[in-house]
């Protein structure tokens, strides 16, 4: 006579090695995809605060056109920080400016691993407080040409620019070459 347990049908499930096995597999697999995640994160830091930049500095540039009145990005690159303040009274306190409202107006940080690495202009968009201005007029021109690189702290070659051309106020991300063209031109234009 045979016991029931072996005429009966197979016991389902996993046994315990099976188990073990393959949560040795999903922990090699976890291992080595982690260093190339942490090897991500500055560069998307590095993109994510020049967004931030770039959508500011458009911001300024619409408000400026739609309310008719001088809004700048203002740069305090000692801080990484940046803002938009805008011309309150431009008849009775001409260059006179105030922060913005709301969410736009409050300042933005750049993340502690990023940094202002450059920051070139042409005519005078710095003031003696170190802060940098991008004014954006109701023409939608700029005051001014001016290119802002950000790096990461530690690799100065992973970098990203904002060009703002003075002509047409519009503002672009460049990086690479790019970047390299707009800074030299604007470099050598300046001198």
């Amino acid at each position: 006579m045979t016991p029931a347990r072996l005429s009966g049908p197979k016991p389902s499930g996993f046994a315990m090695m099976e188990l073990i096995v393959v949560l040795l597999i999903i922990s090699v697999v976890a291992g080595m995809a982690v260093p190339s995640f942490v090897r991500a994160m500055p560069g998307q830091r590095l993109q994510s605060g020049m967004r931030d930049l770039f959508a500011s500095a458009r911001y300024a540039r619409s408000e400026a056109v739609i309310k008719g009145i001088k809004h700048r990005i203002a740069i305090d690159p000692s801080i990484g920080e940046f803002w938009i303040e805008w011309e309150a009274d431009p008849f009775e306190a001409p260059g006179t400016f105030e922060e913005a409202e709301g969410a736009w107006g409050r300042k933005h940080r750049l993340h502690d691993t990023l940094f202002f690495r450059d920051i070139a202009a042409s005519g005078a968009a710095a003031a003696d407080s170190g802060i940098y201005c991008a004014e954006f007029r109701p023409d939608g021109t700029a005051g001014a040409d001016m290119v802002l690189v950000l790096s990461v702290e530690g690799d100065e070659e992973e970098s990203v620019g904002l060009s703002i051309r003075a002509l047409t106020g519009l503002s672009r991300i460049v990086e690479g070459d790019e970047l390299a063209a707009s800074w030299s031109a604007l470099s050598e234009s300046s001198e």
